[in-house]
């Protein structure tokens, strides 16, 4: 066995007795969609912040390609760069551990520099229904 396989195989042995524990496992890390329209596709969960009431806030990029169906054709949207959560809603998401190389940390950060001079809001809901309602607007349907 060489190196880099006794040390995945060893961050794999720790972090599934982590979270058998209960314990958080700290972002950012991927993970994937484990079930739904969406299984499979990369969800990277930055580093946390705290607002001012003291409530968590992960900043989230989901990696497609994702089809919309427009009145000028079929469009792909490659990522959403940018999405922010509560604890709540991230808990709501069913994830799993992927293999899935995807680190958008430049786009993310744009994202939450933006969503900073906006004075953006958060998602409570889970981050596979905001990726479907995120859809569901930009096709023709809205």
């Amino acid at each position: 066995m060489n190196k880099v396989s006794l040390i995945v195989l060893l961050s794999l042995a720790v972090s599934s007795f982590a979270a058998a524990c209960g314990f958080e496992i700290r972002p950012p890390v991927t993970h994937c969609f484990k079930s739904g329209q969406f299984k499979g596709h990369a969800v990277y969960i930055g580093d946390p912040e705290t607002d001012k009431n003291g409530q968590k806030i992960y900043h989230v990029s989901v990696q497609g390609p994702f089809k919309v169906s427009t009145k000028s054709g079929t469009k792909i949207i490659p990522i959403f760069g940018h999405m922010p959560f509560s604890s709540e809603a991230i808990s709501k998401t069913s994830l799993e551990s992927c293999d899935t190389e995807f680190s958008p940390e430049n786009m993310l950060q744009q994202g939450i520099a933006e969503w900073r001079r906006q004075s953006g809001g958060i998602y409570s809901i889970s981050i596979d229904d905001a990726v479907a309602i995120g859809l569901e607007t930009m096709s023709d349907g809205q």
